[in-house]
């Protein structure tokens, strides 16, 4: 499984065997604030068609909880660095490296 953060994207990707994957999952966050502390979430959800036939609606059910734990979690950890952000009143990198981030 590799999961990978490109602000404001995030993708999901699961392997079982060979060079494409069984299941992607994109995020996509938009702000919609000024503020940007709220966001609309776009989701695509690619999964590859098992061979034998069915067998992918019977697993719907499971592939839709997982994305949403998977979901959930992120929600998580996006407010718990909202909550340190205001905590230390801002972006510390950006004072020690401005160079690097701007």
């Amino acid at each position: 499984m590799t999961i990978r953060t490109d602000y404001p994207h995030q993708s999901l990707r699961l392997w079982t065997s060979g060079e494409k994957p069984v299941l992607h999952v994109w995020l996509g966050y938009t702000p919609v604030d000024s503020d940007q502390r709220k966001n609309r979430t776009f989701i695509l959800l690619s999964v590859r068609r098992p061979k034998i036939p069915g067998l992918l609606e019977l697993a719907w059910p499971l592939l839709a909880k997982f994305t949403d734990r998977v979901l959930g979690e992120d929600r998580e950890i996006v407010e718990m660095e909202q909550v340190a952000y205001d905590a230390q009143g801002g972006d510390w990198n950006q004072e020690v490296f401005p160079a690097i981030i701007t």
